[in-house]
């Protein structure tokens, strides 16, 4: 389920009052959510609210439109998630135990692919590239006064390589990381004696 409210006393008191009032109230939970998260930001970026909002007026009109699209799923995902929740209570289980099964298939199923595969194709070439958009996106360097980035061809060549080399080593010390992880946890959940 893709709200935002994991406290489960908390989403049964807001379904309690019915379809309409439980999505308006999630809809003001969720913008004052966003009115938090607003106020924490203008606090430390601007130190004054009024900024904060004049300079993020697009991101308070996308909060506000997703929260609104968010909340019309709300209460029948929530009623859903808790008759879920009583059908597995009734079979002597817990969410949480069809989380770890969910793990187990599919940790089996992405240790079948090999280690090598994984750290190295999926940490350093796909999470890598990402973590080199992103880190290029942030160490991309200003404009010279000539009004360019870089003096010559193979200095952009040399910026690229070098945050490729940090985004692929970075995503495969990730994925290292990831796997010894699941190594355990898989191990701890299908030999518990050991």
């Amino acid at each position: 389920m893709n709200h935002l409210i994991k406290n489960e006393s908390f989403k049964e008191w807001m379904i309690s009052f019915g379809k309409t009032k439980a999505t308006i109230l999630y809809i003001a939970y969720l913008i004052i959510l966003i009115t938090v998260l607003l106020v924490v930001h203008s606090l430390i970026f601007y130190h004054n609210f009024y900024g904060s909002f004049i300079a993020n007026k697009g991101f308070i009109l996308f909060g506000v439109v997703v929260a609104s699209l968010n909340s019309l799923r709300f209460y029948d995902e929530a009623i859903a998630e808790i008759k879920y929740a009583e059908e597995l209570k009734r079979k002597g289980l817990i969410r949480l135990d069809i989380l770890n099964i969910e793990f187990v298939k599919k940790w089996e199923e992405m240790k079948a692919n090999g280690f090598a595969k994984y750290i190295f194709f999926n940490g350093g070439l796909i999470l890598g590239s990402g973590l080199f958009i992103l880190v290029s996106f942030f160490m991309f360097p200003k404009a010279k006064p000539e009004g360019r980035q870089f003096e010559e061809f193979s200095d952009m060549l040399y910026f690229m390589l070098k945050y490729y080399i940090i985004g692929f080593l970075s995503g495969a010390l990730i994925n290292l990381l990831i796997w010894n992880n699941n190594e355990r946890r898989l191990k701890r959940l299908t030999n518990p004696i050991d």
